[in-house]
């Protein structure tokens, strides 16, 4: 194939570089291709999270989980504790994992319904050996095979983001990539084309390329100054453009769960990491100011932070063409959305997926980018849809966030979901979609909408029968978690093999 691709640069800043040239070199390998990355600065040490459907690009690039702990002071993540969301006192865990089983091809949650609206107490999450092992802090791997109660759940983690970034920059490196100190100073256009011919750096170094991944940040170095691709601005509908986080050393636990709790002025959570844990206030800079918010996390944490405390302005919203000539934007210059429900480095991981599934020659057909395109979209309105649930969920109260929310513009995409599920205890699930038919719907009853009715079918047991079947759900997921070893135990066995 005389126009295959040859040469792809990788501009870094961003620490999800590491990550997209190993992916590429392993999807790669065995052809002629150089793979360089520009590479300004090693990661900033600050804590991340990354939901199920990591696990996927993780075991394509033969990362393990006991490699994740081992390397990057991993922790598991089960799903999220939610406080005081979507009023004060109100307090619900979110788990990635089923509740309860199909019968009759119906999901299992228009079962509950049916039992709460005739009087059962029994809260969904007796159904679910993720949520009852998470809020026990208990861990083990799931398993594959269909018929085992440990397939019901899946599983993230809880990373240091520096550590995640040289995990993935060893494989990259083992993999043939060359890692080149710098940062990107010039960019240099074919006058015919428009395409990126080369980069020059700060440390003198011209590099050529076929392909060039933006990985620069929010800064978009190559996507936004050079190319000159804008953002599709969603502050409208997110309220969050400011974030504090500090750590402490003074862990109180290794919870399986990421702790996030609304506030006066945004919300915050805590993230366990082996070492340590990350606390970060995302808040609106109109409310109030960074040196105030840092005040009352250092205050609601109540401890001496270690290390600096980091500030950082937000914006969200994503490229409409991240994709763009001979250009792909991955990470924050793709795009932004306050992490509320979503993960930066699952879309990152995702981008670079669909990246591989469209990889071009060196023409870089348009028609490839477009369909890249249309379903780097279609992800970020569906992740933009389940934090909008969260947000037009909010009670109004004395605080001033609550009254923010209430002023907030939703998709009209997102208010048909609620009111579908609100009705009829149904779930829209559209294509390119980070979460589940049963995230949405633990998501929707957790937030305390429950559905006015449900299934037909879910009426057509007998109610002795469906009561029955339910008791032995409850005592298989009771008799499960107990066999389960702690989350700490769980990782100082892998830490220790």
């Amino acid at each position: 194939m005389a126009d295959r691709i040859e040469k792809i640069v990788v501009a870094g800043g961003d620490d999800v570089a590491p990550m997209v040239a190993a992916a590429l070199a392993l999807s790669l390998g065995g052809q002629d291709v150089t793979i360089t990355v520009v590479e300004s600065g090693h990661g900033s040490g600050a804590a991340g999270s990354s939901l199920p459907q990591s696990a996927t690009f993780h075991a394509f690039l033969g990362i393990s989980p006991a490699d994740l702990v081992k390397q990057a002071g991993a922790t598991f993540k089960l799903g999220a504790d939610y406080t005081d969301w979507p009023r004060p006192d109100h307090h619900f865990v979110h788990p990635y994992a089923e509740h309860g089983t199909l019968l009759r091809l119906v999901p299992f949650h228009h079962y509950w319904v049916r039992q709460r609206h005739a009087g059962d107490p029994t809260p969904i999450g007796a159904y679910s050996l993720g949520e009852s092992a998470a809020r026990e802090g208990r861990f083990a791997l799931p398993e594959p095979a269909a018929d085992s109660i440990r397939s019901t759940y899946r599983h993230g983690f809880h990373v240091d983001r520096g550590a995640y970034a040289r995990v993935m920059r060893t494989q990259a490196q083992r993999a043939g990539v060359r890692f080149v100190p710098g940062t990107i100073d010039g960019v240099a256009l074919c006058s015919d084309t428009g395409f990126i011919q080369a980069v020059t750096t700060d440390e003198g170094q011209r590099l050529e390329g076929d392909l060039f991944i933006d990985c620069t940040g929010e800064r978009a170095r190559l996507i936004g100054e050079a190319l000159g691709q804008t953002v599709d601005d969603r502050s409208d509908g997110l309220p969050c453009d400011g974030c504090v986080a500090l750590s402490v050393r003074d862990v109180p636990e290794l919870s399986p769960l990421t702790s996030v709790v609304r506030k006066r002025f945004g919300w915050s959570r805590r993230i366990p990491l082996q070492d340590r844990s990350e606390y970060q206030y995302y808040y609106n800079r109109s409310l109030i100011d960074g040196a105030a918010v840092e005040n009352l996390l250092r205050q609601a944490v109540g401890r001496e932070s270690a290390g600096p405390v980091r500030h950082e302005r937000l914006r969200n919203g994503w490229r409409r063409r991240p994709w763009f000539r001979n250009c792909v934007a991955i990470g924050r210059s793709g795009g932004y959305l306050e992490p509320l429900c979503i993960s930066g480095l699952t879309l990152a991981a995702s981008a670079t997926l669909r990246l591989l599934g469209l990889f071009p020659d060196r023409a870089c057909d348009t028609f490839l980018a477009r369909q890249y395109n249309r379903l780097a979209a279609l992800e970020h309105a569906n992740a933009l849809d389940v934090t909008s649930v969260f947000y037009a969920s909010v009670e109004p109260d004395e605080s001033p966030f609550s009254g923010l929310c209430a002023d907030l513009s939703h998709p009209e995409s997102a208010r048909e979901r609620l009111r579908l599920f609100r009705s009829h205890g149904r779930v829209i699930w559209n294509d390119e979609e980070s979460f589940s038919r049963t995230y949405w719907a633990s998501a929707m009853l957790g937030l305390g909408h429950l559905p006015d009715s449900w299934d037909p079918l879910a009426d057509v047991p007998a109610a002795a029968h469906t009561e029955e079947w339910l008791e032995k759900m409850r005592s298989a997921v009771r008799d499960a978690t107990d066999e389960m070893p702690s989350h700490e135990a769980f990782i100082e066995s892998l830490l220790a093999s």
